[in-house]
């Protein structure tokens, strides 16, 4: 009778425990945004980067016909984006949280 009682809360445990260590693990987030022109319109082939602080580590990208870009997998913490198009450059500072997607509009 003990050990019938005991089993579930034991699986249950053990569960807990699991979705602890992997929600432990996840420690990125994602960006994405869209790369603009002074009038709004959206800019293709620009180079969007991000230069993780605190970091060597940069991670690049190039925005689509639409100005659109994002990046997975980027580690939770404060960094630097920017775009480029040729001998132009915009920049800001975000945040990335693990789990969320930071949504970024950078604009010339």
């Amino acid at each position: 009778m003990k050990f019938a009682l005991l089993a579930p809360l034991v699986l249950l445990l053990g569960v807990a425990a699991t979705q602890t260590a992997d929600a432990s693990l996840v420690r990125a987030g994602a960006v994405a945004g869209i790369v603009t022109a002074p009038d709004g319109q959206p800019i293709g082939g620009a180079v969007v980067q991000i230069i993780l602080r605190g970091s060597d580590r940069v991670m690049e990208t190039t925005t689509n016909d639409h100005g659109l870009f994002a990046f997975r997998r980027v580690p939770q913490g404060r960094c630097l984006i920017s775009a480029t198009i040729r001998d132009h450059t915009t920049h800001k500072r975000i945040g990335v949280r693990a789990g969320h997607v930071t949504r970024v509009r950078l604009s010339f």
